[in-house]
């Protein structure tokens, strides 16, 4: 599950998850990251986050027949002396504050891509094979299911599924698996939480690999955590599945080939 971060008041608070954010309200300029975000982005472009914002009036309508302008002399229309230092004073101060805000944005997104940059490699580090664990078995069926339902995705040229210590990583302490791939037609590049697939029986493997490979395959993104999603295939809180059966998952997968094709 995706951890937030967020800027107020000049300053970068986080990590938060979804669950945590629900009984807060932010301007629809907020800016967010977080994994699988190549920039700082307003909340209102994240779909997962849109409900979160305050609602903003439309703007004021416009009078349909405005008064006509009386006539004036052309020397009352120019500017006096002191309204023209209050306009250059304006100026220098809008073009201030644009400076310091494009500093901040500098200040913030910077540390905050180097902490993605050396957090992804701490989780690629920690990353192995299980000759036990045969993950292209779970790719494989993947594929057939997509292609029984017609739906025919690109076969990135690389493939990378591992495990990886995510538990002993501080930003992604458990959670059950990171996927990179998303966006990125090239490659698919999931790393899963072994304390998670040791735990979780045959029905949550698959929700779990299908969950992954759908962000990776099909560029699919999470849904909201509301409980109008829960029992979807892209809910993200998906230990709340333990104890669903393999008709369920299957059930579940369907519902979203059919939301899909739609």
């Amino acid at each position: 599950m995706n951890q937030y971060y967020y800027i107020q008041n000049g300053e970068r608070k986080g990590p938060v998850t979804l669950e945590g954010l629900n009984d807060m309200q932010f301007s629809p300029g907020t800016k967010f990251w977080c994994i699988g975000l190549e920039r700082w982005t307003p909340i209102s472009e994240i779909d997962e986050l849109k409900h979160l914002c305050w609602a903003v009036p439309p703007p004021l309508p416009q009078e349909e027949n405005p008064q006509p302008i009386e006539e004036q002399s052309l020397t009352s229309l120019l500017p006096s002396a002191k309204e023209k230092k209050h306009f250059i004073a304006k100026v220098w101060l809008s073009v201030c504050i644009g400076l310091a805000a494009i500093i901040l944005l500098v200040v913030c997104i910077i540390p905050r891509k180097s902490e993605a940059d050396l957090l992804y490699k701490e989780i690629v580090a920690s990353a192995y094979d299980d000759p036990d664990v045969d993950f292209q078995f779970y790719l494989d069926k993947y594929y057939r299911d997509l292609e029984f339902f017609d739906i025919i995705p690109t076969h990135p040229h690389k493939t990378i599924i591992k495990f990886a210590n995510l538990d002993k990583i501080t930003d992604v302490r458990h959670a059950h698996a990171m996927s990179y791939g998303y966006d990125r037609d090239d490659i698919i590049e999931i790393y899963i939480n072994p304390s998670s697939w040791a735990k979780f029986g045959k029905a949550m493997r698959y929700w779990l690999m299908y969950h992954e490979l759908t962000h990776d395959i099909l560029n699919i993104d999470d849904l909201a955590d509301i409980p109008s999603n829960f029992g979807k295939l892209m809910y993200p809180v998906l230990i709340s599945y333990e104890g669903k059966t393999m008709d369920e998952f299957i059930e579940s997968f369907h519902e979203f080939i059919e939301e899909y094709g739609n």
